[in-house]
């Protein structure tokens, strides 16, 4: 082998006889290499991309972390002057009306009729006439789920001129959890006692 790298390096030009066994040992190796030289480059290049993923996620969470804040606070008021504060106070003011209690829309309706109890002038006996319209209110009940019940009570309208009442007369209000409230006494049921009031 020295041989023959001192001849190469004397005429570069000149032949050189190798045998049939060392030529198919160079075939060989040559496609080795070739097949070798093309995996190293296909492994760059996804190496490459790796990195370059690689990257743009540092650039992302660097910006994330240390760029400009999209969100813009409101200006601070350090204190406030006398001239701003008011004599008002907050929540529901005194002489204005309110909105009343809301109650869910989403709730199911059940209507119940309520008679008035005793459909007679109470002075002089004279039954009254129905009215078309009745006195409505809403409260909730539950029982497996909560839903409106929407009690129409009653209204009687005497002809009668007799003194001492006036001139209709309501079916009795239901029980509530608490008055004017709009949660029905569960423990009652559907137990509607009281006087007639009369309006």
């Amino acid at each position: 082998m020295n041989t023959i790298n001192q001849q190469l390096e004397e005429s570069p030009e000149s032949m050189i006889v190798i045998s049939q066994k060392e030529y198919g040992e160079l075939r060989a190796g040559l496609g080795f290499w070739k097949y070798q030289h093309q995996y190293a480059i296909e492994r760059l290049g996804e190496a490459k991309e790796e990195i370059a993923k690689l990257e743009a996620k540092v650039r992302d969470l660097n910006q994330r972390l240390f760029g400009k804040k999209t969100e813009k606070g409101g200006k601070k008021r350090d204190h406030v002057t006398e001239s701003t504060k008011s004599d008002r106070s907050r929540g529901q003011q005194k002489g204005k009306q309110g909105h009343g209690r809301t109650l869910p829309k989403n709730l199911p309706v059940e209507e119940v009729i309520v008679d008035v109890a005793d459909p007679c002038c109470p002075v002089c006996g004279e039954a009254g006439d129905e009215m078309a319209t009745t006195d409505d209110c809403d409260v909730i009940e539950i029982k497996v789920k909560p839903y409106i019940r929407r009690i129409r009570r009653k209204k009687l309208h005497f002809k009668c001129d007799c003194e001492g009442r006036s001139g209709f007369i309501v079916a009795p209000p239901s029980n509530r959890l608490v008055p004017k409230g709009k949660l029905k006494n569960i423990s009652l049921g559907n137990n509607y006692t009281g006087q007639v009031s009369l309006l």
